[in-house]
């Protein structure tokens, strides 16, 4: 898409946001537009079989489409219900952009987006839940840790958290903390184990006691 097409794109959604804001029984065009081509990717995702082919369809090709009009709706801030917008933040993630995908979960969980029918959790759940275990697998196969888990606990921390999905959070917190602030970490992992016992941390914890425990004794 063009830069000039992109522009075109992300002033029609916005516009179009703030009419139906205004006057909700006004129909958005551009939103039905959109619906109808995010009802198009996700036919043509559905008969790719694999995960890494989805990935790159998503990354090079879907995700550049939607945009300009998810820019839009931002840019608009009306905060209604925009399944395009949900579908954007789930892709950005699974394309491997945590950065896309957190700048659309701000606004999506400040204005309580809902996820659609056939994800069993909400977007609270969903994206706690996500970013943990991508953090918990970094850490098991050894690389590197952004601090993606902590922008998402400002997000989510006021919300109505399965403990388990909490649990995952905190020990991605913790883990992020273990090597450079022992101290801090423990708390994280103590608060994953009174959520959830079998989160998998009581050996962390234990290690990094015994840590704390020897450097305060110097």
């Amino acid at each position: 898409m063009s830069i000039c097409r992109q522009d075109t794109a992300t002033k029609l959604a916005a516009k179009g946001a703030a009419a139906s804001a205004a006057n909700p029984l006004l129909p958005n065009n551009q939103y039905t537009l959109m619906l109808n081509l995010l009802a198009q990717f996700r036919r043509r995702l559905k008969d790719i079989k694999s995960n890494a082919a989805k990935e790159q369809v998503k990354r090079d090709e879907l995700l550049p489409e939607l945009k300009p009009y998810v820019n839009g709706v931002l840019e608009a801030d009306t905060g209604q219900q925009d399944d395009v917008v949900v579908y954007y933040m789930v892709w950005s993630l699974d394309a491997g952009d945590i950065n896309e995908c957190l700048r659309i979960a701000d606004y999506a969980t400040r204005h309580c987006l809902a996820m659609p029918e056939q994800f069993a959790r909400d977007i609270w759940d969903w994206l706690a839940e996500e970013i943990a275990i991508r953090t918990i697998k970094a850490s098991e196969i050894g690389e590197p840790l952004d601090h993606s888990a902590f922008t998402v606990w400002s997000l989510v921390k006021d919300a109505d958290l399965m403990d388990e999905v909490q649990a995952k959070l905190q020990k991605a917190m913790g883990l992020v903390l273990h090597a450079e602030r022992p101290e801090l970490a423990v708390q994280h992992y103590r608060r994953a184990v009174e959520l959830w016992d079998k989160v998998g941390v009581k050996k962390l914890i234990t290690e990094l006691e015994k840590q704390v425990t020897a450097e305060a004794q110097k």
